[in-house]
């Protein structure tokens, strides 16, 4: 996808890690970014989530692109990788085909003013685990304070030791980036 994007920058945010601000006004519609990195199959990734973890990386930055693919952008990606979860997002992923391939791309929901963090659902699901979860540190008023979706009466009802809720964390905080929206957009 040959784009031309908004202006935006990268800022260290604590205990988000680097996040992606918009340097200038962003409109609501505007495609703000291309979640680009290796795509691999689902396989591949988990083994580099072990490797990854092994390396002592504190974040990863892989984004399901189909039940079968994933994009990971750790080591080799755009800077979209950096734009962080929130419960009440600003933007949203979309898809569209290029060439035959499927392109991820962030696009605003709404207008994005400068120096106002651009963030999106991540939706996230743990792909070995699924009762694993990741603190939310979005700090919205919505803030639901985990990614993703979690039922505590079916987590308390599984039956998992500590190596595997110790295996479930790890996973979780590795994991990085969830499930990529269902719309798809070939229009633009």
């Amino acid at each position: 996808m040959h784009m031309q994007f908004p202006c935006t920058k990268l800022v260290d945010l604590g205990p988000k890690g680097w996040g992606m601000v918009a340097a200038e006004d962003i409109k609501a519609g505007t495609t703000v970014a291309e979640y680009t990195g290796e795509v691999i199959p689902v396989s591949e990734g988990k083994k580099r989530l072990a490797q990854y973890a092994a390396e002592g990386l504190k974040h990863t930055y892989i984004m399901d692109l189909s039940k079968s693919e994933v994009i990971d952008a750790t080591k080799k990606g755009g800077m979209a990788r950096f734009i962080n979860h929130s419960c009440e997002p600003n933007c949203k992923t979309v898809k569209w085909q290029v060439g035959g391939e499927v392109v991820v791309a962030i696009k605003a929901t709404q207008h994005i003013p400068e120096g106002t963090e651009v963030t999106y659902d991540y939706r996230y699901q743990s792909h070995d685990l699924p009762h694993a979860r990741t603190r939310c540190c979005c700090g919205s008023a919505s803030c639901t304070g985990w990614l993703g979706t979690f039922d505590p009466h079916e987590h308390l009802q599984a039956e998992l030791d500590e190596d595997e809720i110790r295996e479930a964390e790890r996973l979780a905080m590795g994991w990085g980036l969830g499930a990529v929206g269902s719309e798809q957009d070939i229009s633009e």
